[in-house]
């Protein structure tokens, strides 16, 4: 049986003079007792963050950029496309920009207004609104996760093509003689608006 090193901790230790009321920490651990509070020798991540949130204040107030996580693509680090023109994301849908707008971009809790056609590879219209002639209002819940996920990168006014992977699509029951099991859905999808918001 293999076993793991123990996880090595502060451990806090009495000084000792019997007059102060203040902990230290232990010699061995490399950190000087007037380093920490008690609060963040129990929790040294607190002190990364705090240093963090300081140098991010600072860069704050000289006015220099700060990147923080979770937000939209710059161009410098938006996705580079491959030989085909195509984008893969981390779900492994792939799609090609045709047009891309400045326009808001939908939430999963929003409905838009969308032109779309849905084939599969040899080229069988599964569904289309270009072929009823109006496009359809659709609420991204209802949606496949394939379809909710390109138009959730789509911002309106743009227009895309888009490979939906079997599992993202109607997996591995399909559509009764139409979509056979994990099958690839192609879509061309045109973003209009966003009903709700």
């Amino acid at each position: 049986m293999v076993r793991r090193a123990p996880a090595t901790r502060f451990r806090p230790t009495r000084p000792s003079s019997s007059r102060s009321n203040c902990w230290r920490l232990r010699e061995d651990s490399g950190v000087p007792a007037a380093a920490a509070s008690r609060h963040d020798r129990r929790y040294p991540m607190r002190q990364r963050m705090k240093a963090a949130l300081s140098a991010t204040a600072g860069l704050l107030m000289l006015g220099l950029p700060v990147c923080v996580g979770g937000g939209a693509t710059t161009p410098a680090t938006a996705p580079t496309p491959d030989a085909d023109g195509y984008v893969t994301t981390g779900s492994g849908l792939r799609y090609r920009v045709i047009n891309r707008a400045d326009g808001p971009t939908p939430t999963a809790r929003d409905r838009v207004v969308v032109h779309y056609r849905c084939e599969l590879e040899d080229g069988t219209v599964v569904d289309s609104s270009y072929d009823r002639g109006a496009p359809d209002v659709v609420a991204l819940r209802d949606l496949i996760p394939g379809f909710r996920e390109a138009l959730q990168l789509m911002s309106v006014g743009s227009h895309f093509r888009v490979t939906v992977p079997g599992r993202l699509g109607y997996g591995w029951d399909g559509i009764d003689g139409v979509v056979g099991p994990n099958e690839t859905l192609y879509f061309e999808i045109q973003l209009f608006r966003i009903v709700e918001r």
